[in-house]
């Protein structure tokens, strides 16, 4: 049995708990998401559930088993988000992995008048965008018509248009689609062609190597073999 754990209790645990490093990433078990559940039993022991994995594992291991993939980075503009998608990105890197650019997501709300409220702050996709040398591909304000659209299974481009967010969502996809990530067509899927090339070359050295053995074979005379097995 268990109980619920005292936000304070669960503060001081969390705190303990930044002390111990992933020594990989070179970050707390805490800020890096692995710190699942914290329960207290009814003895009083601690039972703390961590996952040996962190969120971007998941992805970073499908992205590298694709034929040809690029990252976008998204963040928020807090400086908390910041460090979090740096260390996203550095993870791509080690993956051989090309950072195509940042998103930001969640920067200022925009108001009918122009208005602007930065909620979260401003600035942060830019300051990461410089960090990671690559360039800022856009920001997404924040907007009540696309939590309203996704209650309702309606992109807000589809259904306010002329939204702030609905626009930023299409400049965005735009720039993806014509300049940062332009799509490549394939005759045929990266992966079948990659083997089918692998056969036929496979196919074709052996071929050489059968037609090799058999000229061999065909220009010993079998006596001659025959009797260098007789006198050694």
């Amino acid at each position: 049995m268990t109980r619920t754990v005292d936000p304070p209790v669960e503060a001081a645990i969390t705190n303990v708990l930044r002390g111990v490093i992933d020594p990989e990433l070179g970050d707390n078990i805490v800020d890096l998401g692995m710190v699942q559940r914290i329960d207290i039993d009814a003895d009083n022991s601690v039972a703390i559930t961590i996952a040996l994995t962190t969120a971007a594992d998941i992805q970073m291991g499908l992205a590298r088993m694709l034929p040809r993939t690029d990252v976008i980075i998204v963040t928020t503009p807090t400086l908390a988000a910041q460090k979090v998608a740096a260390r996203a990105a550095d993870m791509a890197r080690k993956g051989h992995l090309r950072v195509a650019g940042v998103i930001e997501n969640m920067s200022a709300t925009i108001e009918p008048d122009g208005t602007r409220h930065a909620i979260f702050g401003e600035g942060g996709g830019e300051r990461l965008a410089q960090q990671l040398g690559v360039a800022l591909l856009g920001s997404i304000p924040l907007d009540p018509t696309v939590s309203a659209g996704g209650d309702i299974g309606e992109p807000a481009v589809l259904g306010d248009p002329e939204a702030p967010a609905a626009q930023a969502f299409a400049r965005l996809a735009d720039r993806i689609v014509t300049d940062t990530i332009p799509p490549v067509e394939l005759a045929v899927c990266s992966i079948r062609q990659l083997l089918t090339e692998a056969g036929a070359d496979l196919a074709s050295a052996f071929e050489r190597l059968q037609q090799s053995h058999e000229l061999v074979t065909a220009t010993a005379p079998a006596n001659d073999y025959d009797q260098s097995r007789s006198n050694p």
